[in-house]
């Protein structure tokens, strides 16, 4: 008995229930939710500063302040750069965490993968399908140019009781 309990623990470790696939989905969303968030917080200060830099165009007496708001807007952008180069790499970090907890596939790369086996036994279906001569027939006059039309008419019809509309 206590062999056994010292194994359970090791199951309880390696047993992923399904309600923690759709967790894994819901937590990957969540992470990216807040790297996206965090990385145009960080893009809001320099757009903050180009915008007041823009305000300070064609006026002379505020040049210094100009030069002054145009190297603070660089150095922000460098910046937040840095920042979210940060957070880009606290997401990977956060995912690979994620990955190795569940290591599950995903309800949607579950999904995609029974797509794609669908779709190619569709495609082997449809390509062993064969024609009927009959069929074949019935195609080659849907599809068949005919001879050439323009070279046999060589003067235009119009009938006899057409009235052009401006008279």
């Amino acid at each position: 008995m206590s062999d056994f309990t010292n194994k359970l623990n090791k199951f309880k470790l390696y047993y992923v229930p399904p309600k923690t696939v759709v967790e894994k989905d819901i937590q990957k969303e969540e992470a990216y939710d807040k790297y996206t968030k965090a990385v145009s917080m960080t893009l809001a200060v320099p757009l903050f500063l180009q915008g007041y830099q823009i305000t300070l165009i064609n006026k002379p007496g505020m040049s210094s302040t100009f030069n002054r708001i145009s190297k603070l807007k660089w150095l922000s952008v460098l910046g937040a750069t840095g920042l979210g180069l940060y957070h880009l790499f606290e997401l990977d970090q956060r995912l690979t965490y994620l990955n190795r907890i569940y290591p599950e596939k995903t309800e949607y790369q579950k999904n995609l993968s029974r797509e794609a086996v669908l779709h190619k036994l569709r495609g082997e279906q449809q390509g062993k399908k064969q024609f009927t001569a009959q069929e074949t027939q019935i195609y080659k006059k849907m599809y068949s140019l005919g001879s050439n039309p323009s070279a046999k008419a060589t003067k235009s019809y119009i009938p006899v009781d057409f009235k052009p509309d401006d008279e």
